[in-house]
């Protein structure tokens, strides 16, 4: 399963397991990403854990600590994980 079907699904569980900051940007067919489809099926549940892992993604990013944001953002996926959000 895709990370977009568990979003359509509300599997939090496997949704936690695929996310990263790239899956985070896949859309489908219709242009909706992970949010809109959480929001769109109604699973609130899974739609503020999305919002908190974007939030998240964005103040890693920006974060005094990360000056040299070009070299951050061509680090890959693995070095981020969402663990601390709940």
């Amino acid at each position: 399963m895709d990370v977009l079907g568990a979003c359509v699904e509300g599997n939090l569980g496997t949704v936690r397991s695929l996310l990263s900051p790239r899956t985070l940007t896949l859309t489908d067919s219709e242009r909706r990403n992970c949010l809109h489809l959480a929001c769109f099926h109604g699973h609130i549940r899974l739609a503020r854990y999305l919002i908190q892992v974007i939030i998240s993604i964005f103040f890693f990013f920006l974060s005094p600590q990360n000056k040299n944001y070009e070299t951050k953002k061509q680090k890959n996926d693995l070095e981020w994980s969402p663990r601390f959000v709940r």
